[in-house]
């Protein structure tokens, strides 16, 4: 897969403490070990194209939090950066990324389930 390279990347230190509350917002305080967070949600996402989500009307942030999981990396970037990643990919690699906010108003997950889109809050 190709790195993804627009954007900060987060030190782990510092990741670790946003995925903490990543997870407690959106998956609550249940062991995810062995599972993909996106598959433990602790509310019903709207189901998403990709089409859809690219007219997605983002609230006006500076920078979002992009967090690929299978990778454990973490950057701060710009939606549409994302965005050209994902369109970027070739159909063989798969992704499981989250997109969200500072302040976990809202999460989009990218799945490797044929790069299904799970969003919560928008």
């Amino acid at each position: 897969m190709i790195e993804f390279i627009n954007g900060e990347y987060i030190n782990k230190d510092e990741a670790s403490i946003i995925k903490q509350v990543l997870k407690t917002k959106f998956v609550g305080d249940i062991n995810i070990e062995g599972n993909l967070m996106w598959n433990l949600f602790n509310q019903k996402p709207k189901l998403m194209s990709f089409v859809d989500v690219k007219s997605l009307q983002i609230p006006n942030y500076d920078k979002v939090y992009f967090y690929l999981e299978r990778q454990d990396k973490m950057y701060k970037t710009e939606y549409s950066n994302i965005l050209k990643y994902v369109e970027d990919l070739e159909p063989w690699e798969e992704i499981d990324g989250y997109i969200f906010d500072h302040n976990y108003n809202w999460v989009i997950a990218i799945t490797h389930e044929d790069n299904q889109i799970l969003v919560i809050g928008l």
